[in-house]
């Protein structure tokens, strides 16, 4: 009988020793995965990195998912509790295998994977060192179930020497090592350069007919109809073409500079940012004011039979263009979307391409009215009517302000609601005091030009300021019904097997914001989401949001509205056009309940 206890304790000795030298935290079981932390070191000291890892053994036929998860599924985080003067990296995701069902595609893992991340210690270490963690993962087979657990690890000071779970780690995996990058798989097939091209052609074209780009065509209807020689048309047309590409090609570099840099940028990415939302506000205001006689710019908008040759004319041309393209971006018009999201993940060249093909296809109707002398000749003679018109003009110049600064209230709330509208006052004073100076004597003109540009700065000063003001968080719940989304309530839902209406939408995009007012929100569709058992969630991109951009990606779009219904019963998503109507969603959504 000693002799049988004195086995057992031995056992269990060399047992506890064994689990101290392997250095594997105690595991969390289910019948789907076990999970432990474990360190390639047995030892750790000050300023050398060493790996740690959250350790997934999956029962046969279930996975986990990698970064980027694809169609479906969430990836795993590990949230560390380090000492003082410790640093983390983030998980170096090991390459991921291809799991296909119909026309989904996801990435991820089975069996057994490490996901490591770097460790740094720093400063004075003790003797032993206690590190935590809590990790959460998605497991599926034909359903998906959320895990998670908490770890703890206990480190000793010395010498370091390869523990005996250093072989999981493999050959060290840096961040960003080609191995290991499994960015790239969340396109697999590139699209083709020219489809993208065509695409982005057509894209561009419909963009015409968007409500973001209205008040700007109906500028050069006044142009248009002020200059009846066709050379003058021409001209102009050339120069207004020139401002699109040129913006164009610089918002594609922009976001080839950023995609460079590893930050998550997409189409109409610069109206995630208050201040340049205050800016284009201000700019439509102040081009409303133009129109208004307030004051007078280069003379490119003057009296009946003023010839628009002079280099005033042009240059207000080739700016008028710019201001196309920059009121164009909140607008996502159909076939944008691949021609965008293809780009964004293209070379550099190509993407400043397809932005150029995008630009081409905006300004067409303009070059194609210039280069048809007959269609030239349909325009109204010069007359008085003109001056009128151009004053009516001024009206959706201050409907777009008006709309950015609700846009500006969904961003930054009432703070940026004040300030933006300081900024009116003052840059309608500089306005006003620039029309007064061009008929002042010398002196006073240097006066009132001089209270017009402190009044400018002032503006400009409360535009800088802007950068400081919160965000507010009230654009998803102004609708009934809708459920903020994140990846894992979509998960869940779908793990109910729940019908789920995935909206992704932002305040300044403005096809968005017409789909939500003639489909979504009208009560038959909102009975019909009721009635059938549909749960509505709706992804608020007006910030930037790292886990919608990447959600966006995973579907092969880079901007606003993405609409994805999916059925009952966990089938696969089906993607919506992106003008929807509302016999269109009652059409897809009731047959799958009635």
């Amino acid at each position: 009988m000693g002799a049988k206890s004195f086995l057992i304790c031995a056992v269990l000795v060399l047992l506890m020793a064994s689990r101290a030298w392997a250095l594997e935290s105690a595991p969390v079981r289910s019948e789907r995965a076990e999970a432990t932390l474990v360190t390639d070191t047995d030892a750790i000291t000050s300023g050398q990195q060493f790996w740690l890892g959250l350790r997934l053994r999956l029962a046969p036929g279930w996975h986990t998912y990698s970064d980027p998860a694809g169609d479906a599924g969430i990836p795993p985080t590990l949230r560390l509790s380090l000492p003082t003067g410790f640093t983390a990296g983030k998980i170096n995701w090991p390459p991921s295998q291809t799991f296909k069902e119909g026309p989904l595609t996801s990435y991820g893992y089975t069996g057994e994977v490490v996901f490591p991340v770097t460790v740094t210690p720093g400063g004075q270490l003790a003797e032993t060192t206690i590190v935590s963690a809590d990790a959460e993962w998605l497991v599926c087979e034909k359903i998906c179930i959320p895990e998670e657990g908490s770890f703890r690890l206990k480190l000793r000071t010395g010498t370091p020497a390869p523990s005996a779970q250093a072989v999981l780690f493999g050959p060290s995996p840096r961040p960003g090592s080609p191995g290991h990058d499994v960015r790239s798989t969340a396109h697999p097939d590139p699209v083709p350069v020219t489809r993208m091209l065509g695409f982005a052609f057509l894209g561009g074209l419909i963009l015409n007919l968007m409500p973001c780009v209205f008040p700007v065509l109906a500028m050069k209807a006044v142009s248009i109809a002020s200059g009846t020689a066709r050379g003058e048309v021409r001209a102009h047309a050339i120069s207004y073409t020139a401002g699109v590409l040129v913006t164009f090609a610089a918002l594609g570099a922009v976001l080839a500079g950023l995609r460079a840099t590893g930050a998550a940028a997409g189409w109409g990415f610069q109206f995630q940012s208050p201040i340049f939302v205050a800016a284009m506000c201000w700019l439509l205001f102040g081009v409303g004011l133009n129109l208004s006689g307030v004051f007078q710019v280069g003379g490119g908008f003057t009296g009946a039979g003023q010839r628009l040759a002079g280099r005033g004319g042009h240059i207000g041309s080739f700016f008028t263009g710019l201001l196309a393209v920059l009121v164009a971006t909140p607008c996502t018009a159909p076939f944008m979307g691949a021609a965008v999201a293809g780009a964004l993940a293209a070379p550099s060249l190509v993407m400043v391409l397809v932005f150029l093909a995008m630009g081409v296809g905006l300004a067409a109707p303009y070059l194609v009215l210039a280069a048809v002398p007959a269609l030239a000749r349909l325009a109204p003679r010069p007359g008085r009517w003109m001056e009128v018109f151009k004053q009516a003009l001024a009206f959706p110049m201050y409907a777009a302000s008006a709309w950015l600064l609700w846009v500006i209230s969904q961003e930054a709330g009432p703070p940026g609601v004040l300030a933006t509208a300081a900024g009116f006052v003052l840059l309608g004073f500089a306005a006003w005091v620039a029309g007064v100076a061009e008929t002042a004597a010398a002196r006073g003109k240097r006066l009132a030009r001089s209270a017009a540009l402190a009044a400018t700065l002032c503006a400009l000063a409360v535009l800088g300021g802007m950068g400081t003001v919160a965000s507010s968080p009230t654009f998803v719940q102004a609708e009934s019904g809708a459920e903020p989304f994140s990846t894992k309530r979509l998960a869940a839902l779908r793990a109910e097997g729940r019908p789920v209406f995935v909206n992704m939408t932002a305040a300044w995009c403005v096809t968005c914001l017409l789909n939500e007012r003639i489909a979504i929100a009208t009560s038959p569709v909102q009975q019909a989401f009721e009635q059938y058992g549909v749960a509505y969630l709706k992804g608020d991109w007006t910030n930037q949001d790292p886990e919608i951009t990447r959600f966006l990606r995973e579907h092969n779009r880079d901007g606003v509205p993405l609409y994805l219904y999916y059925p009952p019963g966990g089938r696969a998503a089906e993607v919506l056009p992106q003008i929807l109507t509302e016999s269109m969603l009652l059409n897809r959504i009731t047959p799958e309940r009635g």
